[in-house]
């Protein structure tokens, strides 16, 4: 076993010692709880370092104290910094009068080099295989028995992706991990006994873990799928905040969720953040899941994470109170408490819980580092929860008391108090007080929810999207960056489970569009979309069509149609932008746009406008409308330092009963603006026929029938193939 061994020879603490095998933080100085608290040295200060120990691996920061310290008596650190840096076997750190010695004891792990003593340098000593250097997993690519739709996002260690269970036919989530430290035989069998433990845990407020399993270096987890967004993207189309009347639903499902596996099991999930709470609509309301419940504890209690510098603790940290980090091995119910009502403050306020948490994202970027447990701790040392009336005078009285008092934040006398008792106190003791005191006082206000248990298999896994994406939810947008897939037998029993099985060579492209091959027995309530019919590539089956297929709604088309201008806007690589960046960034980003959008003197036009998640959809009467507001989004990207893809177009399209546009230019549109330089089949101008000149994003791409409509100032990039057209078509880009 791995370990690390602390020893003060020198000092007013001389001669105590500290063995760790697991993962620890170690505060040290002269606060209360400080783990290494020294009391009788003017030269230490109350926040001096913090020691985080994954072991075998030691990472030491100061805490921007006055003094700084030493390390192999070479001074390091100064006021108002933060330096860090690994340490290694035989390492002396020297504070005021005190002097540490570090023995580090490591198993003889295959991969794994011997460290030699310290520099003072920032290394990376990790081995291990970084989920950045896991190729993704291809759409029709078969995991196991899962075969791959596509990619829904990517993390620290691994990627999640819509899947089918090829023997079901259930539509499932399934997540790879790749552990970021070189593993034993051991530490792979104790992870996989945990997360056996955790498949007992069913609750319609908890993704249900269905399999787990392991692949070499790759470790995998299927549970069900939920067809909707994580709680940051809903927020960023709900303009950053919700009201309590909408948010209540989705707070009471987190904490019936949490109520639930703590009364069961005794399990809290430790990694609690908006990335982790997935969405979705019933009876017109939002409801929420947990999703990764048990996997962060599993994988810390196994060893097949360490926590220093890691992406795990990127997001999360913001929920966290003091003693999460203070505290890090003694991690009590009530602070599964603090992270729920943070997330609570952030749904109601739209601000982060404390000031400058933002800045600890920013100053890890410039830097190209992940933000660490120290610049976290550095953040709450000195920034206090700031009340949630505080921020936003609209928050109901009842609502911002309960979820300030769950944010209350004593600091802990390490040596005289109990850590549950005073929590118990000043804060609530579990979750299932903190529900109870907010479902009362919720009932007193009049407030409205449902607390019967959703309807898991037709709410979770069924095809339809969201109600508040509604605008996405046709055959004609919902082909926005569509996926090329093999074909997958029999999964329409798990996209419609009263269908009957009579599609043959399926594919699930997205949502509820199918694709199908040879359907002259398909199904009647099974809505044939004729322009995206494709006739077969190859002349020996020109008789072998590919349609796609909407699952029946039940909203009947109306029969007005119109022709307007269109125009979408896509946040380009807007998963990689909320792991490098924050969803905090990401959301604000969303905001403007929304903003823009609302207060550009074109809203006057603007006939609709709806987020799709990483972008906007809108319409507008005139076509110089769509134009300016594209130039001003242009600028605004550019202002925020993100790329975006924007496409015009213009055309009839069909107004459906719910307000829904459907219709031939609008799936043109989608199909444009995700257009590469390889879907390019003739000629253009010769600007453009180099790879480096065709731009890849921050451009505005469009038709000639759009384009004629304006004053603009447009030019040819060649013809192209639009997936589900037969023609190619010829795309102009707006010039400066």
């Amino acid at each position: 076993m791995n370990s690390v061994e602390l020893k003060i020879v020198q000092g007013e603490l001389q001669g105590k010692s500290f063995t760790i095998t697991r993962p620890l933080c170690i505060l040290v100085g002269r606060a209360r709880d400080a783990m290494i608290r020294i009391t009788d040295d003017p030269f230490v200060s109350r926040h001096h370092l913090l020691i985080e120990v994954s072991p075998p691996f030691v990472f030491l920061s100061d805490l921007g104290s006055k003094n700084g310290f030493t390390l192999n008596e070479i001074h390091y650190g100064s006021a108002g910094s933060i330096k860090s840096m690994f340490l290694s076997d035989g390492d002396n750190i020297g504070i005021g009068k005190s002097l540490f010695n570090i023995t580090i004891l490591s198993e003889d792990v295959k991969g794994r080099q011997k460290q030699n003593k310290s520099s003072g340098k920032t290394v990376f000593p990790f081995s291990g295989v970084p989920s950045s250097a896991m190729e993704v997993l291809k759409p029709g690519f078969v995991f196991g028995k899962y075969r791959i739709i596509h990619e829904i996002g990517k993390g620290w260690t691994g990627s999640s992706y819509q899947a089918v269970d090829t023997e079901s036919g259930s539509m499932v989530s399934l997540k790879t991990i790749v552990p970021n430290v070189v593993f034993s035989k051991d530490n792979a069998e104790m992870f996989l006994k945990e997360m056996n433990s955790l498949k007992d845990l069913e609750h319609p407020s908890i993704c249900r873990l269905i399999d787990f399993g392991r692949d070499g270096n790759i470790f995998y987890c299927v549970s069900e799928y939920v067809n909707g967004m994580d709680l940051s993207k809903m927020l960023a189309l709900h303009g950053g905040r919700m009201r309590i009347e909408e948010a209540f639903q989705i707070m009471l499902d987190i904490l019936d969720g949490l109520s639930y596996s703590w009364k069961k099991t005794g399990l809290l999930h430790r990694n609690l953040k908006p990335g982790n709470i997935l969405t979705y609509t019933k009876e017109k309301k939002i409801r929420a899941r947990i999703s990764d419940f048990g996997i962060f504890p599993s994988m810390e209690k196994s060893g097949l994470s360490q926590m220093i510098l890691s992406g795990n603790y990127a997001e999360a940290p913001k929920y966290w109170p003091r003693e999460r980090i203070t505290y890090f091995d003694k991690i009590d119910a009530s602070s599964e408490v603090f992270s729920a009502a943070a997330i609570f403050s952030q749904i109601l306020t739209g601000y982060p819980l404390r000031d400058n948490l933002p800045v600890v994202r920013l100053t890890a970027d410039k830097n190209s580092r992940i933000p660490g447990l120290a610049a976290h701790l550095e953040c709450i040392v000195s920034n206090n929860v700031i009340p949630l009336r505080d921020r936003k005078k609209d928050v109901p009285q009842w609502a911002a008391e309960i979820i300030d008092h769950a944010l209350s934040e004593p600091v802990i006398h390490r040596e005289k108090q109990d850590l549950t008792a005073i929590f118990s106190q000043e804060r609530f003791p579990d979750i299932i007080s903190f529900r109870s005191a907010l479902q009362k006082s919720a009932e007193a206000a009049g407030i409205s929810y449902i607390r019967e248990e959703p309807d898991v298999q037709s709410e979770v896994n069924a095809p339809q999207m969201p109600e508040i994406k509604k605008d996405l939810d046709s055959v004609d947008n919902q082909v926005h960056q569509p996926q090329q897939l093999q074909p997958v037998q029999n999964v329409s029993q798990a996209l419609s489970p009263s269908q009957p099985q009579k599609l043959q060579d399926v594919t699930v492209i997205r949502g509820n569009i199918l694709k199908a091959e040879n359907l002259n027995d398909a199904p009647a309530d099974l809505h044939r979309d004729e322009i995206s019919e494709q006739k077969s590539s190859s002349s020996a089956e020109n008789d072998k069509k590919t349609v796609l297929y909407r699952l029946p709604s039940s909203d009947s088309p109306a029969d007005e149609k119109i022709e307007a201008a269109l125009l979408v806007i896509d946040l380009a690589g807007s998963t990689q932008l909320v792991n490098s960046r924050g969803t905090y960034f990401f959301t604000s980003v969303v905001n403007s746009f929304n903003n823009l959008f609302k207060t550009h003197e074109t809203a006057k036009g603007l006939i609709f406008l709806k987020c799709t998640g990483d972008g906007f959809f809108a319409i507008y009467r005139q076509a110089e409308d769509a134009l300016q507001i594209s130039r001003a989004l242009l600028k605004d990207a550019e202002k925020n330092d993100v790329f975006v893809r924007i496409a015009l177009n213009w055309g009839g399209i069909t107004v459906a009963s719910d307000g829904d546009f459907l219709g031939r230019e609008v799936h043109r549109l989608f199909r444009i603006e995700g257009l590469k330089k390889s879907d390019r089949v003739s000629d253009c101008a010769p600007e453009f026929k180099n790879d480096t000149d065709f731009p890849v994003a921050n451009r505005i791409l469009g038709t000639k029938a759009y384009f004629e409509k304006t004053s603009a100032s447009y030019k040819s990039i060649g013809l192209f193939t639009l997936k589900g057209f037969d023609e190619p078509w010829e795309i102009f880009i707006c010039q400066p």
